[in-house]
Formats: structure tokens, sequence, C-alpha cells
């Protein structure tokens, strides 16, 4: 997969599967802008949003042997942020 930037989801994440930290880094410039959305969702402090985007695509990376090839990855880090949140503020 030479171009990142023109490859789809799936590609990334089985690349991201192998290790490959420039999929993961055309994955995180994708979705960032949608991880902020959602962390500011749970706090309005602009640390702690941060906090929230880093911690979720840390998740991602740490969890990639496990995202199925399929999935949405809009939906995996609604979700993943929002658990990360409710965990950050137990």
């Amino acid at each position: 997969m030479a171009n990142k930037a023109t490859s789809t989801d799936k590609e990334l994440i089985h690349a991201c599967k192998q290790g490959d930290i420039i999929a993961y880094a055309e994955i995180m410039r994708r979705h960032q802008g949608m991880v902020n959305e959602e962390a500011i969702l749970f706090s309005p402090d602009k640390e702690e949003q941060a906090t929230l985007v880093i911690r979720t695509f840390i998740h991602f990376w740490n969890n990639r042997g496990q995202i199925r090839p399929g999935i949405s990855l809009k939906d995996y880090f609604c979700k993943a942020i929002h658990e990360i949140a409710e965990l950050q503020n137990a």
C-alpha cells in the first residue's frame, strides 16, 4: 500500500495490525476532527479534551490486533472515547 492517503479505512486497519505506523498516522489524521468534537462533549477543559483524544488514539494502537477489518472507525472511536471518558471521570 504505497499511498496511505488514498487507502480505505479497511486497508489502513489491516496495515496497522501489521505494525504500520504510517497507516496509524493516516487514521489519526482522518479521524482526529471527529474525536476532538466528541471530546468537547465530555469536558469544557482543553487539557482534559486533549488527554481524552490522546488516550483514544493510544487505545486504538494498543488494541489494533482485536479490531475487525470491516468496523466503522467512526463508531469505534465514538465508543472508545465514551468508555475512556467514563473511566477518566470515575
